[in-house]
C-alpha cells in the first residue's frame, strides 16, 4: 500500500497505510474534476456511499486537479461522503503504476479494493464506463445493489 501522502482540500494529509486496521479502503484513480465523466464516477460513488459503508470501506478517489477545482467539483455535486484528494504531481498515481488511457494521451480510470491488511483484493479498469466503478469494487467487497 502506498505510503505517500495525499492532501485533501482542507488540508489534512492522508496515508494509505494508517488508516485504522478496521477501514476496507476503496480508492479511484479518475482524470479530472469536472468532466462529464469523472463526475458520473464520483456521484455515482457518492450514491453508493451507503452500500460501501456497511461493508466497512471507505471511498478516495485521487486525481491531479488542485484544491481550487476540488473544492468546486466537491460542492456543485455535493460529494459528502467520499474524499477526494488531490495528488498534485502524480507520485501516488506512479506509485502505483495507474495505467494511462488511450493510447498514454489520458489519465487512467482504475479503481482499487484494498484488504484489512493492505494488500490490493480488487482492481477495475475502465475509462468509458465511470459510473460502474462503484458496483464493481460493490462487488469485489461482496454485493452489489
Amino acid at each position: 500500500m502506498s505510503v505517500i501522502p495525499v492532501t485533501y482540500p482542507v488540508q489534512l494529509d492522508v496515508s494509505f497505510c494508517n488508516l485504522p486496521s478496521s477501514i476496507l479502503p476503496v480508492i479511484f484513480f479518475y482524470p479530472a474534476d469536472n468532466t462529464p465523466g469523472c463526475t458520473a464516477e464520483a456521484c455515482a460513488f457518492e450514491a453508493a456511499a451507503p452500500d460501501f459503508k456497511s461493508k466497512g470501506a471507505v471511498v478516495f478517489g485521487v486525481s491531479s486537479n488542485g484544491e481550487a477545482d476540488k473544492r468546486k467539483f466537491i460542492q456543485t455535486n455535493k460529494l459528502k461522503s467520499i474524499q477526494l484528494l488531490i495528488d498534485a504531481d502524480n507520485k501516488v498515481r506512479s506509485s502505483w503504476k495507474v495505467p494511462k488511457a488511450l493510447f498514454g494521451a489520458l489519465p487512467g480510470r482504475v479503481s482499487y479494493v484494498i484488504s484489512k491488511e493492505g494488500k490490493v483484493i480488487g482492481v477495475y479498469d475502465d475509462l468509458v464506463n465511470a459510473a460502474n466503478h462503484p458496483f464493481k469494487t460493490l462487488e469485489i467487497l461482496g454485493g452489489s445493489k
